[in-house]
């Protein structure tokens, strides 16, 4: 097998994992909650425009289904499902939703709104 064909196998066999997942859809707990999602500063998030906190070893997975380190999303408002720990209420799992899993209905908490408060911006 000489260079480019190896490569192309490469490039094949890591493509395919996400296209099949994108191509499945991702199956969400039951118990997850849909809501809009902001790193403040790690381990601080708002949900909905309330403050909660990550818990330690929260996982963060990106709309490819892949684990995002909290400090890569720090200021972005992303729509995602979410669960919160049952004792802490700690913020605990995250996907980063799809545009086509945005449009499937989850619950959620509290008031969801497509606008911030100039008190709520970042200083």
């Amino acid at each position: 097998m000489n260079r480019c064909a190896f490569l192309r196998v490469c490039a094949l066999a890591l493509l395919f994992p996400l296209g099949l997942a994108q191509a499945q859809g991702r199956n969400f707990p039951e118990k997850a909650l849909r809501g809009q999602f902001e790193i403040v500063q790690v381990p601080e998030v708002r949900i909905n425009g309330e403050t909660a906190r990550l818990s330690p070893g929260a996982r963060i997975r990106n709309a490819q289904n892949m684990i995002v380190p909290p400090n890569m999303l720090l200021g972005q408002l992303l729509l995602v499902n979410y669960v919160r720990e049952a004792t802490t209420g700690m913020v605990h799992e995250v996907w980063i939703l799809t545009p086509e899993e945005a449009r499937q209905d989850r619950a959620h908490e509290g008031t969801m709104r497509n606008f911030r408060f100039g008190s709520e911006t970042r200083q």
